[in-house]
């Protein structure tokens, strides 16, 4: 019982160390979040972006910083999507790899936000567009080649690899990467464009908030490029070189926009602080050349170490460690460790909580050197070829110099016997002080060549040993971790001997007790003839039958009532439900006859234009009759009783009017009616669902404090019928220990009165068997 205690306990206190790991690492990752996703014109700060960025490497993949972006309101300001799309920019690269997985879960609320941007006129809007279309296809990309990673720090072979044999793969792969290509750099265009309408300077906050995504686009292109060569020349080695003129026409315009975009960010004092950026050649490769592939440079941008800047306040790494589960399963498994192995177990702890903390700035470390020696080893190669080329030019000066000598010595030879060539002489005595010249200063060439080249070796040579330290550190971490694992190791065989010793005791106390239960039988065998005990005892457990049948059918009564109230609430949802879809279809039936009442005005409308018309037709009628009579005297009487026809015919024209715009008001009266009433109907059915929402929470309610209390009942009656069954048997119990007892079942003549009932045994077994591990 009392290691069972200890375990518990050990457990107790294991969970509550991880949930307060867990809590903390939410909270810090949540401030971090915070601090870099703001609604300010400024950049984010390095510190929080590391932060989120080792919270990845500490997780192992990236859904706390998904599930806090899920609740932040992107559509409401445009700053806060463009810092947005960086973080998740700088979580695809720098992340942990499975980062790429949970990013690409929610590619499609990515693609919503650049679309609800694109379509308003902000002047971030266009750009947070751009970025999310880039987003878009950088994760699509990912989750189809997941041999690529998302910082694209993958080598020619690993691509050659996911490339593959077949001719369509290769031609997809190249599409896909141009298109990947192409949104990124469509991307910093529109960046520069805006930088140039507003007239920001880099110097300024507004400036590198602008600016400061364009560092890791900077990175994503140089792979991209080099990645596309290299499929170039792969499918121009497989495919007819016509077929593919329209891939090579966008790899000009690429490369041409891509040259443009390097040369102005190497421009840029803000670039020059953070990156490297290297120079492309001046024309694109030639692919239809297969030699051109030898003489091709990749193009490597290099980004140095920066420390923190000093003015920004210290905040400690946070601690995201996690504990390991192999710890977790051994405390679940067996009971607290002993005091001994604690401060052993403590050291193994913290030296693998600074293992794994070391392992992050290890990466870094190993992949910034890869990134100084692969820089280095290009410039090596540049001047290599550059000293070559040299060397040539001296190889042609001296053979130059050579010639002219020889030459000098003729003219010397000839200029005793013809006194003419002195001219010639002093042509070509200028003509050797200008090769003497020129070798000369490609000799002091050649030296400043020499000297650099020298430099550039003993740069390498440092890096070299850097790397050769670094790898030293490595192995040397990689033997304590295999030092730390042979100990936890040993640690766990030691555990598993404890847990077998616990075991075998476990087996002889489990022995123990079968003969204790053995004898027990026997001694109830002994005690069946006392009928007195027994009925006392089938007395009282009759009683507590009766509790737990009255208990039971309390129980079946607040079931039924429960389920009374749940079929009452279910009846009443679907009278409202009915009630709603009356409603509605009394609506549309109304708004039907709306209709119908406002296209019988329209046409009564109509009706009465027309009639206005007749009667101005008429009115013209009878002023030209006026006119006429006027004119003819004779007609006079005839042209009177015309006149009163027109006249009649006039007044019912009015009359038939009249009657058409009551006609109209008494419509229109009776639609405000019909509104009102509709108006009335919706208040009466509010009023009706709101009473039933009441009604539904007041039983919610009402059955909720019935479950309770049925749980509090059950609850007491089993401790009820543990207490009673516990001091039975510790009746039990003192009775078998008591000397008198043990006399009186010995002799042979007297029988025993102290010996409980047979129930007694099975509440001793049913409890023995509760208590038991």
């Amino acid at each position: 019982m009392s290691s069972s205690k200890n375990k518990n306990k050990t457990e107790n206190k294991t969970e509550k160390v991880i949930a307060a790991e867990k809590e903390q690492f939410r909270k810090e990752q949540l401030h971090s979040i915070s601090k870099t996703i703001t609604s300010s014109e400024s950049p984010p700060k390095e510190k929080y972006v590391r932060n989120i960025i080792m919270g990845t490497h500490k997780e192992a993949g990236a859904s706390t910083f998904w599930s806090y972006m899920l609740n932040v309101p992107l559509s409401s300001n445009a700053i806060v999507s463009w810092k947005f799309c960086f973080m998740v920019h700088k979580l695809l690269r720098d992340g942990h790899p499975n980062s790429v997985r949970d990013s690409h879960r929610y590619s499609r609320n990515v693609k919503d936000m650049g679309v609800l941007w694109g379509n308003l006129h902000d002047r971030y809007g266009h750009i947070v567009a751009l970025s999310a279309k880039f987003l878009c296809n950088k994760m699509d990309f990912h989750a189809k080649h997941k041999t690529i990673p998302g910082n694209l720090e993958a080598s020619d072979d690993t691509v050659e690899r996911e490339a593959g044999n077949d001719v369509n793969k290769v031609f997809d792969m190249t599409q896909e990467l141009l298109d990947y290509l192409d949104s990124g750099l469509k991307m910093s265009e529109t960046v520069w464009r805006q930088l140039d309408a507003n007239g920001a300077k880099s110097t300024t906050p507004a400036g590198q908030c602008r600016l400061a995504p364009l560092i890791p686009l900077i990175l994503d292109c140089s792979f991209l490029y080099h990645f596309t060569v290299k499929l170039m020349f792969k499918l121009h080695s497989r495919v007819s070189p016509d077929s593919l003129l329209g891939h090579r026409e966008r790899f000009r315009d690429l490369f041409n926009s891509l040259t443009r975009f390097f040369d102005r960010a190497r421009e840029m004092e803000f670039f020059k602080k953070v990156i490297q950026i290297p120079d492309l050649p001046d024309a694109p490769p030639n692919f239809l050349r297969a030699s051109a592939l030898a003489e091709y440079v990749k193009a490597v941008v290099v980004v140095p170490n920066q420390e923190p800047p000093e003015d920004e306040e210290a905040e400690p790494l946070p601690d995201y460690r996690e504990v390991p589960q192999t710890q977790y399963y051994l405390l679940s498994q067996m009971g607290a460790p002993d005091s001994e192995t604690e401060p052993r177990e403590t050291e193994v702890e913290s030296m693998r909580k600074e293992l794994q903390a070391i392992k992050p700035e290890l990466q870094l470390i190993k992949t910034e050197a890869h990134r100084c020696v692969s820089h280095l080893k290009s410039q090596v190669n540049s001047l290599e070829a550059e000293l070559e080329e040299q060397r040539t030019h001296k190889q042609m000066a001296l053979v130059d110099n050579e010639h002219l000598r020889m030459e000098v010595q003729a003219l010397r030879s000839t200029n005793a016997t013809n006194a003419g060539a002195q001219v010639g002489y002093k042509e070509a005595d200028g003509r050797a002080q200008a090769a003497e010249i020129r070798f000369c200063q490609l000799k002091e060439r050649h030296a400043e060549l020499v000297t650099g080249h020298a430099e550039l070796l003993k740069k390498n040579a440092d890096t070299v040993r850097l790397l050769a330290n670094t790898h030293q550190s490595q192995d040397d971490l990689i033997r304590a971790k295999d030092q730390l694992s042979s100990q936890v190791e040993h640690l766990l065989q030691e555990n598993r001997m404890r847990a077998e010793q616990q075991q075998h005791e476990t087996d002889r106390l489990n022995r123990e007790l079968m003969d204790q239960r053995a004898e027990l039988a026997r001694m109830h065998a002994a005690l069946e003839g006392k009928e007195m005990a027994g009925s006392q005892m089938s007395g009282a457990l009759a009683g507590l039958q009766g509790e737990r049948e009255a208990l039971l059918r309390s129980v079946r009564e607040q079931e039924a009532e429960l389920s009374s109230l749940r079929q009452q609430s279910l009846l009443q949802q679907s009278s409202l439900e009915q009630e709603r879809d009356r409603s509605r279809r009394e609506l549309e039936a109304l708004r039907a006859q709306l209709q119908q009442q406002l296209a019988i005005n329209a046409e009564q409308r109509l009706e009465i234009e027309r009639l206005k018309r007749e009667l101005d037709q008429r009115r013209l009628e009878v002023s030209h009759a006026n006119s006429a009579l006027q004119n003819k005297d004779m007609a006079g009487s005839q042209m009177s009783g015309a006149l009163a026809g027109l006249q009649g015919e006039r007044e019912a024209l009015l009359r038939s009017v009249r009657e058409q715009e009551a006609e109209l008001s008494s419509l229109r009266q009776q639609s405000l009616l019909q509104q009102s009433s509709l108006e009335q109907e919706r208040d009466r059915s509010r009023r009706e669902l709101g009473a039933m929402h009441a009604q539904l929470q007041q039983q919610a309610c009402r059955e909720g404090e019935l479950t309770q209390k049925l749980q509090g009942e059950q609850f007491c009656l089993l401790q009820c019928a543990v207490v009673e069954a516990e001091g039975i048997i510790l009746d039990a119990v003192a009775k078998l220990d008591d000397p008198v007892h043990v006399r009186c079942i010995s002799s042979p003549g007297k029988p025993s009165h102290s010996l409980t009932h047979p129930v007694t045994h099975s509440f001793t077994h049913s409890f023995t068997q509760l208590s038991l591990p």
